[in-house]
């Protein structure tokens, strides 16, 4: 028996609602975030943005990506020839969605509050957890493709932010 209910595996079956479900979540969690930090700063929610255009695409493609492999391990649950690859697609897909709402913190923590060494915990949680994630899905045999495809750039891209995000704290010390 899985510990995600039936939906949290129901949207991952449609690749077109598993690749979009984390690039909405993003952008809505961009927008609340801005209207925080305008509201803390004063400035009108236009004016904040992140570092350099390009990080918002990155995040977006990043979060597709894992959003397909997320429907690869679903159709290996669904395709599970025996109940231990049932619970590891399960455990997988229970650290996919863990990650997902990590990565939905850290925005709000960094940008929104201002709390850089609170977002550095949660960015080092977040690369732990997906890298767990992807070692999972990667076990995981799914026709066509592996999904370290779709994983390991995630994965290198959180590890980047991650080390941007310690360089901010002890550039602040």
């Amino acid at each position: 028996m899985s510990p995600l209910p039936e939906f949290a595996f129901a949207v991952n079956r449609n690749p077109a609602l598993a690749v979009g479900l984390p690039i909405i979540l993003g952008i809505a969690g961009n927008y609340v975030t801005s209207e925080i930090r305008a509201k803390r700063t004063g400035q009108a929610p236009k004016a904040v943005c992140p570092p350099h255009p390009a990080f918002s695409y990155i995040w977006m493609a990043a979060s597709g990506l894992t959003g397909y492999a997320a429907h690869l391990t679903v159709r290996a649950f669904d395709a599970a020839p025996t109940p231990q690859t049932t619970e590891d697609a399960s455990n997988a897909l229970l650290l996919y969605y863990a990650q997902l709402g990590l990565q939905l913190l850290w925005e709000p923590l960094f940008v929104g509050q201002n709390q850089k060494q609170a977002a550095l915990a949660n960015s080092v949680a977040l690369l732990g957890t997906a890298v767990t994630m992807a070692v999972k899905m990667s076990d995981l045999v799914v026709a066509p493709m592996n999904t370290n495809w779709f994983t390991v750039p995630y994965c290198a891209w959180i590890a980047y932010t991650t080390f941007l995000n310690a360089r901010v704290v002890l550039a602040e010390q």
